[in-house]
């Protein structure tokens, strides 16, 4: 069976880490990250349903939402299957 995965975008948040540029430079010379370091504030996700999540669960529903906020996203274009190329 084969498998192919192609990422078009990606979102991701950790302690002092929540921009694309933050990341970006942490991949060139990485560093350990500091779980005590702030985390940004969230934007995407009510209160009242943050309240109710683990800080993991609230990082990763945060990063959904943000994604989906997006232009190229607002057009229900989120999963597009790959083209077969051959079997």
């Amino acid at each position: 069976m084969k498998f192919a995965l192609n990422i078009t975008d990606w979102q991701a948040r950790a302690p002092g880490l929540s921009e694309a540029t933050h990341w970006q430079q942490w991949s060139r010379e990485p560093y350990a990250i500091d779980p005590a370091a702030p985390q940004a504030k969230l934007h995407e996700l009510p209160m009242m349903t943050a309240r109710r999540l683990s800080s993991g669960s609230k990082l990763a529903v945060e990063c959904g939402l943000a994604m989906l906020r997006r232009p190229r996203y607002r057009r229900g274009a989120l999963y597009q299957p790959p083209r077969r190329t051959g079997a």
